[in-house]
């Protein structure tokens, strides 16, 4: 559908859909009110092993993103190209975060357990842009090194 942009939207438009009815079908089998459900996932409760709650929560989330990539063509990538850097070693964003979450916060810092679920989100938000500047210190030290 990549090169047809009526068949891309629709591609899009789909995707969105079936996030949109992952959303709906979260609400409907919440196992407890809205905001405890999001403070549950926020804290990985469901997670392992894959609960129904999660599940429809990270797909919806997936699927919504999808949909965006999809719809936006050459244009979205150049406009988030910090975070499509991610997508472009993903081995090593996911060897990055996994470093920086369980060597640095936890042992480092001393964060495990210790830190508010505001302050994880704004360590998570550091995290992602820290992502895409450690790929590309990589890369540059792979060719000039």
């Amino acid at each position: 559908c990549y090169d047809s942009l009526k068949l891309r939207l629709y591609l899009a438009v789909g995707l969105l859909a079936v996030g949109v009815i992952m959303a709906i079908l979260f609400f409907i089998f919440t196992p407890f009110n809205f905001t405890e459900s999001l403070l549950a996932i926020a804290k990985n409760e469901g997670k392992h092993p894959p609960e129904l709650h999660f599940m429809l929560f990270s797909m919806m989330g997936a699927f919504a993103i999808l949909a965006m990539t999809v719809a936006g063509g050459e244009i979205l990538p150049k406009i988030l190209k910090p975070l499509t850097v991610i997508g472009e070693d993903a081995l090593q964003a996911f060897i990055f975060h996994i470093f920086v979450i369980f060597v640095v916060y936890r042992y480092l810092l001393g964060y495990w357990n210790k830190v508010s679920y505001e302050n994880a989100l704004w360590l998570s938000l550091l995290l992602i842009f820290m992502t895409p500047l450690w790929i590309r210190l990589r890369v540059w030290m792979l060719k000039h090194l």
